[in-house]
């Protein structure tokens, strides 16, 4: 067996690159030979989040040689720069404030491709060398700055952004009434003009009241972003999306959370302005964030919407609003989350008449609460999609927990308004989870039987809702098929269906045989495939 030590020192340094912090320290340990490129990996991936870190590290480059601060590739800067200047380990405080520890930093470490600076506002207006030292980084390809304003952003359009990011995130200051003084286009666009690399550009409250206005910032284009995203921002903000002429996937959601304090106004947009090119992808937080875009709207391939649509007896305003985009949109893929306050659903008819390209839907359906009088709501699911049955190839469907989360159970429906455990409420609750554990063992073959045209089917389950099990069942307990190992684990936060209780998994194609079309498990790569292919300009001509 070869020992590491009698490796090439290129070999040896390429491993090395892979270790930092704890690891570089024992390893740098064990041998003299390994000590001396160990001791530099120590400080390959830095977060500095308290006053002595900063400190220690600065010491540690600065007492070091030279190529030590060459080795930083990963910086974090979550330090308040007013804080006391930090301690040495004999107590004595350090004379220099914290912005002037990370300017220095930053001008040590050149060769750093990741960098998140917190408060860089306050880091900017305290240390006139920040700036500069930003753009000395030769290397960087992701930058994440928080706590920005306007006049941050002049410091960075005056003294240079650095010409190589790829990935660049930011964020304005988020304080609630900050948030709502208004911002402008002219120095974020003068800031991001240099960055000829950038391919993603997320923004945080970035809250315009007003359109371009300056002639040479309009003007500005940014030909390299392809994905753009835009969260806790206000409706104008969307004005950016026109100087993005190759943008391929937008991601977009208001500051829906905070309401609007009194006399704030917004300009109205000029009247006969063109409609955007072709998306790739269009994911938004609410049904109401796609309003301010309605009339620039082009087609869009991947429409995702996470926030829920609520379906009831009547016509709802939502409803009329959601068809509008969909007309508009006319995409090839639709993510919709669904909430029933009534059965049967009857407004499919109308989605594909809004969108005749469709033939992806990925569906999450619940119930607004666990009534019996949705008692058939599942089975009734697949009549309720027949109008899909000649178009739909791929349909994904996600089920979660009925009657929401366990603390939604407990306060609104186990308890009536006087704080007493509402038996009936209980007994129903339970009963309609005993069914949704039934009818979604039938539900696959139900759906491959209403959708001929469906190749490939996906059913996410939510489980059982463990609240239910905290009440004592007085009625004869039903025998209900279901794995309890299914429901064993709870997963990663879902970000498009805004839960982490995915349960159980299941993953099928369509197969005709001569029993008729029955369902055949694959794995999720190729369902993933699958999805993709169908979604491609190409699945036309390969379907036929």
């Amino acid at each position: 067996m070869m020992d590491l030590l009698s490796l090439p020192d290129d070999v040896l340094h390429l491993i090395l690159n892979y270790i930092h912090g704890t690891d570089a320290l024992n390893v740098a340990l064990t041998s003299k030979h390994l000590s001396g490129p160990a001791l530099d990996q120590i400080v390959a991936v830095v977060a500095c989040e308290a006053p002595e870190t900063l400190y220690g590290v600065h010491q540690f480059l600065s007492a070091g040689p030279p190529q030590r601060a060459l080795h930083l590739r990963s910086l974090t800067v979550d330090v308040c720069p007013e804080e006391a200047p930090a301690q040495d380990a004999d107590g004595q405080s350090q004379p220099l404030p914290i912005p002037h520890l990370v300017a220095d930093l930053l001008f040590q470490a050149c060769n750093i491709s990741d960098l998140y600076m917190s408060s860089f506002d306050r880091y900017a207006r305290r240390e006139p060398r920040i700036g500069a030292a930003l753009s000395s980084l030769v290397r960087l390809r992701h930058m994440r700055l928080s706590e920005l304003t306007d006049a941050a952003l002049h410091i960075l359009a005056t003294q240079g952004s650095p010409t190589t990011v790829e990935h660049l995130t930011l964020i304005y200051d988020d304080d609630f009434y900050s948030v709502f003084q208004q911002h402008e286009f002219e120095p974020l666009l003068a800031a991001l003009a240099s960055l000829q690399r950038l391919r993603s550009l997320v923004i945080w409250n970035f809250y315009p009241r007003t359109f371009p206005h300056n002639e040479p910032c309009s003007h500005i284009q940014f030909p390299s972003v392809t994905d753009l995203r835009m969260g806790g921002s206000s409706a104008v903000s969307v004005e950016l999306v026109p100087l993005v002429p190759r943008l391929s996937a937008l991601r977009f959601f208001t500051q829906w959370r905070r309401p609007e304090p009194p006399g704030v106004t917004f300009a109205i947009p000029p009247p006969g302005r063109p409609r955007w090119a072709p998306l790739r992808q269009l994911m938004l937080g609410e049904h109401n964030d796609g309003e301010s875009m309605l009339e620039r709207l082009g087609v869009v391939d991947q429409l995702q919407i996470s926030g829920d649509l609520e379906i009831g007896d009547t016509e709802s305003p939502q409803l009329s609003r959601f068809l509008d985009l969909l007309g508009v949109a006319s995409p090839v893929s639709l993510y919709l989350s669904v909430v029933l306050s009534c059965t049967p659903m009857t407004f499919w008819d109308r989605v594909v008449y809004a969108a005749p390209r469709l033939r992806v839907l990925d569906l999450k359906i619940a119930l607004s609460r666990p009534a019996l009088e949705f008692s058939t709501w599942l089975e009734d699911l697949a009549v309720g999609l027949q109008p899909f049955r000649s178009s739909l190839s791929f349909l994904r469907i996600f089920v979660p927990q009925l009657g929401g989360a366990e603390h939604l159970f407990l306060h609104e429906i186990a308890h009536d308004v006087y704080g007493n455990v509402d038996e009936d409420a209980v007994d129903a609750a339970r009963e309609m989870e005993d069914r949704r554990v039934a009818s979604m063992v039938l539900l696959p073959q139900r759906l491959v039987d209403a959708l001929p045209a469906l190749q490939y089917l996906v059913l996410l389950d939510g489980g059982r809702n463990k609240a239910f099990l905290l009440y004592p069942r007085r009625g004869p307990a039903s025998h209900v098929p279901t794995n309890d190992a299914e429901y064993s684990e709870e997963g990663e936060w879902d970000e498009l269906r805004r839960t982490d209780r995915i349960r159980s998994r299941k993953y099928w194609c369509v197969v005709d045989d001569r029993a008729g079309r029955t369902l055949e498990e694959i794995s999720q790569a190729e369902s993933d495939s699958a999805q993709r292919l169908i979604e491609s300009p190409d699945w036309q001509s390969i379907s036929r």
